[in-house]
């Protein structure tokens, strides 16, 4: 690969860290591996949309068909949680809080989604463990999104 073409590769996306492992020691299964991989990832957003869907408050800030958004929230925690990077080669660099910027996102709002996220998390049987480790992670990344007041 030419410097150019390197330079042009983004960097992976800033996922949960992965145990630390010594020399000669196997290293531990990614969060992405540990909930069942990709098949696990997409019963997962499709909880997490469902619920959505389903939300008056947080309904308006995703689109009318949420087919397209479904697949990049795929992309994007496949690789966040330590698997193949899909969100980067589909979408580039994720540059989140830039691309949810045009919505109006509150602390309620964020606090909404880390809910269904939780309930979807329950809904497709990751362990508790597992689940709290996942939400630990997220909920520094929801309340950075957060662009407007509750009022």
């Amino acid at each position: 690969m030419s410097d150019d073409e390197s330079a042009r590769v983004p960097p992976p996306l800033v996922h949960l860290p992965d145990a630390v492992v010594g020399p000669g020691d196997t290293p531990a299964p990614s969060l992405f591996e540990r909930i069942g991989g990709r098949l696990a990832v997409e019963s997962l957003v499709d909880h997490l949309y469902d619920g959505i869907e389903a939300d008056p408050a947080l309904r308006p800030l995703f689109p009318a068909d949420l087919t397209a958004a479904r697949l990049r929230q795929q992309w994007f925690f496949e690789e966040w949680l330590g698997g193949e990077r899909r969100f980067t080669a589909h979408r580039g660099s994720p540059r989140l809080r830039q691309r949810h910027l045009p919505f109006a996102i509150s602390r309620h709002s964020a606090e909404r989604w880390l809910r269904h996220m939780q309930t979807a998390l329950t809904a497709s049987e990751v362990d508790s463990a597992t689940a709290s480790e996942i939400m630990q992670g997220l909920r520094p990344l929801a309340r950075h999104f957060v662009n407007t007041s509750d009022e």
